[in-house]
């Protein structure tokens, strides 16, 4: 632990918003006591930081746990916490799930090309299990506009080129059989389009 560091932050906080260290402590909601803080300021502190200890610091400083963590030379950078559908999504059924699981993927893809906005990829693609494995840079975005329905976007390598008008009435096609299925709540494949 930089003591030094995390000392000239609490120090710095305190003085910038005006704290003393039973009011900085008061408002860590209990996981710190004005010894606490002043035991960690002049270096007598034995130890490592607690969990309760960080997270005190966080909220009496007003500051990310990252920055306590930073002064006190024990940042690490975490995943964040997995992801959980909510309870209601456990009724989709398997072709809905794949379809939830592919645009999720989309999304991640665009995110890390620096684009934000939904991609769907090519429906036949996600039922055949047969996405292929590309790089980001490999893949475009075609956003389709259909008219009186919401548009979607079709993930597709870049190497096929632009988009045709029969692909895209194709994918147009695929995409609104694929709605029809869902509202009718049906189970089975989907038929590729021609």
């Amino acid at each position: 632990m930089t003591t030094t560091d995390l000392a000239r932050l609490i120090k710095d906080r305190l003085a910038a918003l005006d704290l003393s260290y039973r009011t900085a402590a008061a408002r860590s909601r209990g996981m710190l006591t004005p010894a606490n803080l002043s035991a960690i300021v002049t270096g007598k502190h034995g130890g490592k930081l607690t969990e309760r200890t960080i997270d005190g610091l966080a909220l009496a400083l007003g500051l990310p746990r990252a920055d306590i963590e930073r002064a006190a030379g024990i940042y690490r950078e975490r995943p964040a916490e997995p992801f959980k559908l909510p309870e209601e999504l456990n009724r989709l059924n398997r072709k809905e799930r794949a379809l939830l699981e592919q645009m999720g993927l989309a999304l991640l893809a665009a995110r890390e090309e620096g684009r934000q906005g939904a991609v769907v990829p090519e429906v036949g693609a996600v039922e055949a299990g047969a996405v292929p494995e590309l790089s980001p840079e490999e893949i475009e975005s075609v956003v389709i506009e259909r008219k009186g329905k919401p548009p979607f976007a079709v993930a597709r390598p870049r190497a096929l080129g632009p988009m045709s008008e029969h692909e895209r009435r194709q994918h147009i096609a695929r995409v609104e059989q694929l709605e029809e299925e869902m509202r009718r709540g049906g189970s089975g494949r989907a038929q590729n389009a021609p």
